[in-house]
């Protein structure tokens, strides 16, 4: 179908994970990668939807949106759901407690889980990150940094962070990436002790 109505018609396949498109449809498509978008553009975009919202100024303070905005890491569609959940009264303490109890606590059960060898049940946990909360790669390993800031600061789990986000952006399939770089991490780090 894309090669018979190419002339009249064109498909547009957006994914944040690369390797979610067939390998039969991605040769026939010219791929476009864009780049996150600036914080700057990510907070006029969040006023603009809150003044189009009628959201006023007593629900978000300026210090709230530009934590918002910055948390998004250039995701817009990221930022506009956890403007929506920051409004939801069901979220107690806030925007900051949310993102502490739900990815940093996650991240941290990953490493306890890699400490415990369990690599099936760690691989599982990153597959929820990626697939229910829509983390890609990158944004997973990113949250695993932080909890190894805090809890396992070993300069090995730091080259093998870098190392899988090199592979990552190089590399097709995400997934594979993050299976080879638990692995990695029992291996090389909690193997040892």
């Amino acid at each position: 179908m894309m090669e018979r109505y190419s002339g009249t018609c064109r498909f547009i396949f957006i994914t944040r994970t690369q390797s979610v498109i067939i390998p039969a449809i991605a040769s026939r498509a010219l791929p476009l990668f864009f780049r996150p978008l600036p914080d700057d553009t990510v907070l006029s975009l969040m006023k603009e939807i809150l003044a189009k919202e009628g959201i006023s100024d007593t629900v978000y303070d300026k210090d709230e949106i530009e934590l918002i905005a910055a948390a998004a890491r250039g995701d817009a569609r990221k930022a506009i759901l956890f403007a929506q959940m920051n409004c939801d009264d069901r979220i107690e303490g806030g925007f900051e407690d949310y993102l502490e109890s739900e990815t940093g606590n996650i991240a941290r059960s990953i490493f306890r889980l890699l400490q415990n060898r369990d690599f099936e049940k760690a691989k599982s946990v990153v597959e929820m990150l990626m697939l229910d909360y829509g983390l890609s790669g990158s944004d997973v390993l990113e949250e695993l940094s932080r909890a190894r800031k805090q809890e396992y600061n070993d300069p090995r789990i730091t080259i093998a962070i870098a190392n899988a986000d090199l592979m990552m952006r190089d590399a097709g399939n995400e997934f594979i990436q993050m299976n080879a770089f638990l692995s990695g991490i029992i291996k090389e780090v909690f193997s040892a002790e």
